[in-house]
């Protein structure tokens, strides 16, 4: 069985424990203990409390204007009170869409949003690359969400393989996203151009409207991979004597231990200059197993985009990313 199907059994695993249910907001009260209740149809459901994970009570609180830094202190009770007393200033024909697994509610989501599980886009996936030779870097997939590095067998000079990266998110924290990343050959560096790819937020989606957006944005981002090879060599020619202090500065002002600038530059490799920051960032990507997925895919990212600007590295790594999430939790 290859990776990808083993991820698709998990998948598959995934959604028997997955409940959608789209509710009058007025209809849903909250218990003292902070869980939301479902009021049951009299017939074929019965009313159901389902504790609130942390996204999406955050979520509830957006939806409602409420700080959530108070309320997440607040105890069970109070909680309630806030959501139930707000809650009722809604428009009495306004729906949400509640997701839920295995008994938690998991994400509070507009009833305009278009719900594209992992399941889905994997085994559209598979459909598309039946007949191409490809494989999967440090694929990543849990019961939220997706996320894809498949590289082709095309290399450049021996030293890049090309491929694209593929995400989602199936409870309003992601969009779906297609973009062209290149991995190194001799190791498993790989350097994502998110702002190269494209984004769809899961909102008023068609039919077929997953497989067509796959076929034609793999397509463009294996092309757009070739294009960032030509970045490689000019990046390999620009000095940078302050490489040091700039890993500092990315640690400062993303937040990083001093072992991931220790990572990033290990990763350099002794090179200072632009490519050999831009494999550090991506070696401290993998270089430990305890960061979370958010941590390194932010880490290739970034190193994508300072291999696809002429910007100065310190403008680069001083602008606020864009990164892999477009907020989807709170459009109405």
């Amino acid at each position: 069985m290859s990776r990808l199907d083993t991820m698709m059994a998990t998948a598959a695993r995934h959604d028997l424990g997955k409940q959608d249910q789209h509710q009058l907001a007025q209809a849903m009260i909250y218990n003292k203990d902070g869980e939301i209740v479902l009021p049951g149809d009299g017939l074929f459901t019965t009313e159901q409390s389902l504790p609130l994970t942390p996204w999406a009570r955050y979520q509830i609180c957006q939806r409602l204007n409420i700080p959530y830094r108070y309320l997440k202190r607040c105890p069970g009770f109070v909680q309630a009170q806030n959501f139930n007393y707000w809650q009722r200033q809604l428009p009495a024909d306004k729906q949400w869409l509640i997701r839920s697994y295995a008994g938690r509610a998991r994400a509070v989501l507009s009833d305009q949003y278009s719900i594209v599980n992992n399941s889905t886009v994997l085994q559209t996936i598979q459909e598309l690359l039946a007949n191409v030779d490809f494989e999967l870097v440090r694929p990543y997939l849990d019961v939220d969400q997706l996320h894809l590095k498949l590289t082709t067998n095309q290399t450049h000079d021996g030293n890049y393989r090309i491929g694209c990266y593929v995400s989602n998110n199936e409870i309003g924290g992601g969009a779906i996203i297609v973009a062209p990343f290149v991995q190194r050959t001799i190791c498993t560096n790989s350097i994502i151009h998110v702002d190269g790819g494209v984004r769809r937020a899961h909102f008023r989606l068609q039919p077929g409207f997953l497989r067509a957006l796959l076929k034609h944005e793999i397509g463009s981002a294996l092309q757009a991979s070739s294009q960032m090879l030509d970045n490689i060599v000019a990046a390999e020619a620009e000095n940078i004597p302050d490489i040091g202090d700039i890993v500092a500065d990315i640690g400062k002002r993303k937040g990083f231990s001093n072992q991931i600038q220790a990572d990033i530059l290990m990763g350099t490799e002794g090179a200072r200059t632009r490519m050999g920051l831009v494999n550090g960032l991506s070696f401290a990507a993998h270089a430990s197993e305890d960061l979370p997925v958010e941590t390194r895919l932010g880490l290739e990212i970034l190193a994508g985009a300072l291999l696809q600007t002429e910007k100065p590295v310190r403008q680069v790594v001083g602008a606020t990313e864009r990164m892999m999430h477009l907020e989807e939790s709170i459009m109405t």
